[in-house]
């Protein structure tokens, strides 16, 4: 309808695979969160054009499956902001150097009072001794979950739909999630630099890893976004790591990205095109409608 072209991105459902062609439509709601912030580090690397073109992409590589990701367009024009306490938190949890398991240095002390104590977002001391019992707390996953509004368990449900956090960087994978909640980064450290108090913060000083450091491309930010629904709809890497790597639109969705593009694996040297990589095997577009359908009947009948 109208009003449905108005308010959702609509695939292209021309690329419904043939086998396919005559299934049920499968439609799974997702929540999306861009964030912004008073020091600029958590926004996005990329335009809302560019953002609203990606999550088309994402859309009609799902709709091979018959499946239609549902992303609100509203969403992605309406980053939100982080309060700047959280925001000084964030900043704290990328910059300073960090206390062991409550045994301060000299340097983590000096930017625990920085950063934290004596930042403009407020925390005080109250606030910073929260943050730093967040920060212990499952891989600091509790600290970022309080910094982006998440709330509740570390990977538990909100109820419906699906909710998608974004942040500029983070400090575990390129994105992870489940049935639940996905949360993807949306930026890489070397790409528009991020200033603090005019100072560039730099991929060392955030201590990114290899596969940070290269710029992130909207293609790349695609293939993990689809990569991270394909876990939320029952997909896993697969158990061969061997395919196809001379031509990208071989390689699997659901392959790895570190480990078919950053190591060399069994099956000869790394190849960097696999972090765009999205072809979805047939096998994989019939398990994915089958949890997909589940998750659909849930969102339906939580109302």
């Amino acid at each position: 309808s109208s009003d449905e072209n108005d308010k959702y991105i609509i695939p292209d459902w021309s690329l419904v695979d043939p086998s396919l062609e005559d299934s049920k439509r499968i439609i799974v709601d997702f929540d999306i969160n861009l964030h912004t912030d008073m020091y600029g580090l958590s926004d996005s690397n990329f335009s809302i054009a560019e953002t609203l073109h990606g999550f088309q992409q994402i859309a009609n590589i799902w709709a091979k499956a018959n499946i239609w990701t549902r992303f609100k367009i509203a969403q992605l024009n309406n980053p939100v902001r982080i309060p700047d306490n959280k925001a000084d938190a964030y900043l704290w949890w990328l910059l300073a150097a960090k206390p062991n398991q409550g045994q301060h240095t000299a340097a983590s002390k000096r930017d625990y009072d920085k950063y934290l104590v004596n930042g403009p977002g407020g925390l005080g001391t109250e606030g910073a001794e929260m943050v730093l019992s967040k920060y212990y707390a499952h891989k600091s996953h509790d600290l970022f979950n309080w910094i982006i509004g998440a709330g509740g368990d570390r990977m538990g449900s909100l109820g419906p739909p699906i909710r998608l956090y974004f942040m500029y960087y983070f400090r575990w994978y390129n994105g992870m999630g489940n049935d639940k909640r996905i949360y993807v980064r949306i930026g890489s450290c070397n790409g528009p630099p991020k200033y603090y108090k005019g100072q560039p913060v730099t991929c060392k000083s955030w201590g990114a890893r290899p596969w940070e450091v290269t710029t992130m491309a909207m293609s790349e930010f695609v293939r993990i976004l689809a990569h991270e629904i394909g876990h939320a709809f029952g997909l896993h890497h697969p158990n061969s790591k061997c395919t196809s790597y001379s031509n990208k639109d071989s390689m699997q969705l659901m392959h790895q990205q570190v480990a078919v593009t950053y190591r060399n694996t069994p099956c000869g040297p790394r190849n960097p095109n696999a972090r765009f990589a999205t072809f979805l095997p047939n096998s994989h577009l019939i398990k994915a409608r089958e949890k997909a359908l589940v998750i659909m009947n849930a969102q339906n009948s939580y109302g």
